[in-house]
């Protein structure tokens, strides 16, 4: 399973390959994935989403297949490569702003700020909740929500 994800996250570095990965249905394995138990392949299926967030085009199906709670659960997760790549798929969804507003919806507000506030995160992580959170606050209409939430 991880091994398969692994191979996974290193093909949909590859931004020609979405489509395909889109077209087979693979978005929904991967997001079943990010919610597993087995933190190497939640984590792996975290990085696998994050190399997919990378293209705008891509952003709609991640939330339409549900990956919002799969990603704000992983920012918690003790694990790295979790934390690291969760916070860095927020970040980079949080460049459009209809996902602006799902991502503030479901939540992740709270999980990033704490990820971005405790030293004991590694710093990468940290970096991508932060960026996550300037991206959502990048639109006026998001500051009171935010504020309130």
């Amino acid at each position: 399973e991880r091994h398969a994800v692994c191979a996974a996250a290193n093909l949909m570095e590859m931004s020609e390959l979405n489509s395909r990965l889109i077209e087979e249905r693979g978005v929904a394995p991967l997001v079943a994935l990010a919610s597993n138990d087995d933190p190497n392949s939640r984590g792996e299926a975290c990085r696998c989403l994050a190399n997919l967030s990378v293209n705008p085009d891509v952003h709609q199906v991640l939330i339409k297949e549900g990956s919002l709670p799969a990603l704000v659960g992983s920012i918690s997760s003790r694990e790295l490569n979790c934390q690291r790549y969760s916070s860095l798929c927020l970040a980079n969804l949080a460049t459009t702003v209809a996902a602006q507003v799902k991502i503030i919806q479901c939540g992740a507000v709270r999980p990033l700020i704490a990820m971005g506030m405790n030293t004991q995160n590694q710093i990468e992580a940290r970096r991508y909740a932060v960026l996550a959170l300037a991206n959502l606050t990048s639109t006026t209409a998001n500051h009171m929500t935010i504020i309130e939430g």
